[in-house]
């Protein structure tokens, strides 16, 4: 009978050894790649539910099989008459069904038309402020997180005045901090239809006072403007943000006359360039 608890404990070792197997079996697989991961087929699947959604147009996917980024991507061409319940429903659910088939990242762009895009970047933050901004008539183009060319949040006005350009920026961080959620070092940029001018800001950077020297330079009469960006470097630590000018101007003399009126502020980094040829 002494020897019972012997054989116990044994075949308890047997069966830790055994699962110890197991799992080292099931990482090996894994690494080997003998693990199923979704692929082209399971896009596919998404990309036609999304497809037969009503207000589509168009959707496309691509997928990515890299073992440290493995992703699926979807670009979806909708109607732009699309209502917002609706809108919100067909990204929430594709976002899911995605999702639910293992990525590890999924991206999903919406397209409306030629002007107005998001995407699911930035979670449900992003589709908040899209959703408040999209009929904003004075916004040519609008983008929330859902253009290559622009990073965040971009809109397009029919006007080259810094002022201009400065409320449109304030109008989308306006409108994130009333949404709530969004990162805060992201940008809010606001340009030209010919892009040549441009005002970006942050929620935690504000270029109220970049675009207050730009505008005493084109005050002033004395600085053949050619482009110009009032942009901001976010705050890091204690650091502050810092708030920068970068003007191309059309001569020497354009560039002595803005440097002398730049000198006399500190507030802005004012940065001078004459314009090639």
């Amino acid at each position: 009978m002494t020897g019972m608890p012997a054989r116990g404990g044994r075949g308890r070792r047997a069966l830790v050894l055994a699962a110890a197997l197991v799992a080292v079996g099931t990482a090996a697989a894994a690494m080997s790649g003998c693990v199923a991961r979704p692929g082209d087929d399971d896009a596919r699947q998404v990309e036609e539910w999304i497809e037969q959604q009503e207000w589509v147009l168009s959707a496309t996917s691509s997928t990515s099989d890299d073992p440290w980024s493995a992703s699926a991507s979807f670009i979806t061409q909708l109607d732009p008459a699309i209502p917002d319940d609706d809108l919100e429903r067909l990204a929430t659910e594709a976002e899911r069904r995605a999702d639910g088939k293992g990525w590890p990242a999924v991206y999903l762009t919406w397209e409306l038309g030629d002007d107005r895009s998001f995407s699911n970047l930035g979670g449900a933050a992003t589709l908040d402020v899209f959703l408040a901004l999209r009929d904003e008539a004075s916004f040519e183009t609008f983008t929330a997180r859902g253009a290559n060319e622009c990073s965040a949040y971009c809109a397009t006005i029919d006007a080259e005045s810094p002022a201009g350009l400065l409320a449109a920026v304030e109008r989308m961080r306006a409108t994130a901090e009333e949404v709530g959620g969004v990162q805060r070092n992201l940008g809010f940029t606001a340009t030209d239809p010919g892009s040549t001018f441009w005002v970006t800001a942050e929620l935690d950077a504000p270029v109220d006072e970049a675009v207050a020297v730009w505008e005493s330079l084109v005050a002033a009469g004395t600085v053949s403007i050619k482009s110009a960006r009032a942009w901001v470097v976010e705050p890091v630590g204690d650091l502050p943000p810092d708030q920068l000018l970068d003007v191309t101007v059309a001569d020497e003399a354009s560039r002595i006359a803005a440097e002398q009126l730049a000198a006399g502020q500190s507030a802005v980094e004012v940065r001078v360039s004459v314009a090639e040829g």
